[in-house]
C-alpha cells in the first residue's frame, strides 16, 4: 500500500515536473531573459502568500482525528480568513515591493497574482483531505487533469505568440482547475462556518510550523529575488534557470517520500517502522543523488543546450556548481516528516532561521552568481546539518547499521566518476556513457533493494 502510494505521488510529481520541463523549455526558445526574470518573480510571489497564509492547515487536517462536514467549514472559514488579511497587505504594499526589487510584473499583474494565490489556498484543504485518507491516486488524476489543462491553454496562447500571457493563464487555470476537482471529487462542502473556527487549529503547532513554512519559502527563493536586484535580470534568468534543474530532482525524490510518509507514519506511530523509513529512505537518496550529481556535473553542457537551446551557456557553469548538493537538497525534505511526528516543529524552525541567516551572509558577501551559487549549496548542507541534530540518535543508528552498503555505494559513484573524467573530452560519447552506466546502476539498486530490506522491513507495506 505504502509503495502503491509512492507510485501515485511520484506520477503526480513527474506530471507536474514534465509540462514544466516543456514550458521552460518553449520559454527559453521565446522570450528574453527580462520575461523569463518577471516569471520567476510572478512565481515566487503566489508561493510566498500561499505559505504565509496556511497556517499550518496540512497537517492539522492529518491530525484530526475525524473529518466531518462541520469541520471542514470551519477549516474553509479559516483559509478564507488568512487569505483576506494577507491579500488586502499584499495589494497595499505591492507597489513598494516592486520598486525594491526592480521588477513590476508585481504590479502589472497583481490581481491575477491574488486570483491564483485563492485558489492555490484553498486547494491545500482538498488535498490534505485526499492525503489523510491515503488516497494518492485520486491526488494524481486531481493534478494530471489541472495541468494538462492549463498547459493546454498555454500552448494555444503560444501559437498565437501571446507566450509570457499563455505563462500567466497557465498557472490561472491550473489553480482554478485543480480546486474545483479537488472539491468536487471529494464531495467536499463549499460553505464556511464562523463559529469556533479558530479553536480547531493547535495554535502552538500552527504558528511554530506556519512561520517554519514561511521562513522555508522565503529561503527557497530569497536569492532568486534578490539576483534580480543586486545582479539584473538577465543575471535573474541565468541563475534562476539553474537553480530549477538543481530543485528538480529534490522535488520528486523529497516531496514524493515526505508528501506520502507524513500519513503514513502518523497513522502507524511505531519508532522501528520510523527508524527503517529514515533508513529506506537516506540510503536510497545517498545512491540515487550521488549518482545522479555525477551525471549533471560531467554533462551539464549537453543538458543545458538541449533544454534551453543556444544562449544559455551561464546557466552551465552555476548547474555544474549546484550539482555538488543534490543529497543535501533532498535530505532534509526526508527529515521533515519525521520531526512534525514527533512534533519537533521548533528544530524545523531554529534550522529554517538558520538557513536564512546563511542565506543572508551569501548574499551579502557574494560577488557574481556562481559564486553566490556555491553559497546556496554550502547553506544547504548547514541546513541539513541542523535539522539532522533533531533526530542524532535515529540517524547515529542508521550509519552504524549501514557500513557495508555505503562503502558498496562508493565505490560504485567513485567509478562513475573515474570513467566520466577520462570520456570528459568527447561531448558525445560522455552523455551516452554517463546515461547507460546511471541506468544500469539504478537496475542494480532494483535488485539490491530485495536483499537491503526484507519484505515488509519498512512498515507500511
Amino acid at each position: 500500500m505504502f509503495y502503491k502510494s509512492i507510485s501515485f505521488s511520484l506520477l503526480s510529481l513527474v506530471c507536474k515536473q514534465f509540462f514544466l520541463i516543456l514550458m521552460l523549455m518553449i520559454t527559453a526558445r521565446l522570450l528574453p531573459p527580462s520575461a523569463i526574470a518577471d516569471m520567476v518573480i510572478f512565481n515566487i510571489t503566489i508561493g510566498l502568500l500561499v505559505s504565509i497564509a496556511q497556517l499550518g492547515i496540512t497537517p492539522n487536517i492529518i491530525n484530526s482525528k475525524n473529518l466531518s462536514d462541520e469541520l471542514i467549514k470551519k477549516y474553509n472559514f479559516i483559509l478564507v480568513f488568512t487569505f483576506s488579511i494577507v491579500s488586502v497587505v499584499f495589494y497595499i504594499f505591492s507597489n513598494g515591493i516592486s520598486e525594491y526589487i526592480n521588477n513590476s510584473v508585481i504590479v502589472n499583474y497583481r490581481e491575477v497574482i491574488i486570483a491564483v494565490f485563492f485558489f492555490r489556498l484553498m486547494y491545500l484543504l482538498p488535498e490534505a483531505y485526499m492525503m489523510k485518507a491515503l488516497n494518492f491516486k485520486l491526488l494524481f488524476i486531481c493534478e494530471l487533469f489541472s495541468n494538462t489543462l492549463g498547459f493546454f491553454a498555454f500552448y494555444i496562447f503560444c501559437y498565437f505568440e501571446k507566450v509570457f500571457f499563455g505563462v500567466i493563464c497557465f498557472y490561472l487555470i491550473q489553480s482554478i482547475s485543480l480546486y474545483l476537482v479537488g472539491i468536487l471529487i471529494n464531495k467536499l462542502p463549499l460553505k464556511i462556518s464562523f463559529k469556533n473556527g479558530l479553536s480547531q487549529l493547535n495554535l502552538t503547532f500552527s504558528w511554530q510550523y506556519g512561520l517554519y513554512q514561511i521562513v522555508s519559502v522565503i529561503n527557497v527563493n530569497i536569492d532568486n529575488i534578490f539576483v534580480g536586484k543586486f545582479f539584473g535580470q538577465d543575471k535573474l534568468a541565468y541563475y534562476s534557470r539553474g537553480y530549477q534543474l538543481f530543485v528538480m530532482p529534490a522535488v520528486l525524490i523529497g516531496q514524493v517520500v515526505s508528501k506520502v510518509s507524513f500519513p503514513y507514519l502518523k497513522k502507524a506511530n511505531d519508532d522501528n517502522i520510523i527508524y527503517n523509513y529514515l533508513r529506506f529512505s537516506l540510503l536510497i537518496t545517498l545512491y540515487i543523488s550521488s549518482l545522479f550529481s555525477v551525471f549533471v556535473y560531467y554533462n551539464s553542457d549537453f543538458i543545458i543546450n538541449v533544454m534551453y537551446g543556444p544562449g544559455w551557456d551561464s546557466v552551465i557553469d552555476i548547474l555544474k556548481i549546484f550539482s555538488g548538493f543534490f543529497f543535501f537538497r533532498v535530505v532534509y525534505k526526508i527529515l521533515e516528516p519525521v520531526l512534525l511526528i514527533k512534533e519537533k516543529s521548533l528544530t524545523l524552525l531554529v534550522s529554517s532561521l538558520g538557513y536564512f541567516l546563511c542565506i543572508v551572509l551569501s548574499l551579502v558577501f557574494c560577488n557574481d552568481v556562481n559564486e553566490l551559487a556555491l553559497y546556496i549549496g554550502v547553506s544547504v548542507v548547514i541546513y541539513s546539518f541542523m535539522m539532522s541534530f533533531g533526530l542524532y540518535d535515529e540517524i547515529l543508528k542508521v550509519l552504524k547499521n549501514s557500513k557495508a552498503i555505503i562503502a558498496l555505494f562508493f565505490i560504485i559513484v567513485s567509478v562513475y566518476i573515474l570513467m566520466s573524467e577520462i570520456m570528459d573530452e568527447n561531448y558525445y560519447l560522455s552523455f551516452i556513457f554517463g546515461f547507460v552506466y546511471l541506468m544500469l546502476a539504478l537496475l542494480f539498486l532494483l535488485v539490491l533493494k530485495g536483499r537491503m530490506f526484507k519484505k515488509g522491513n519498512v512498515g507500511l507495506l
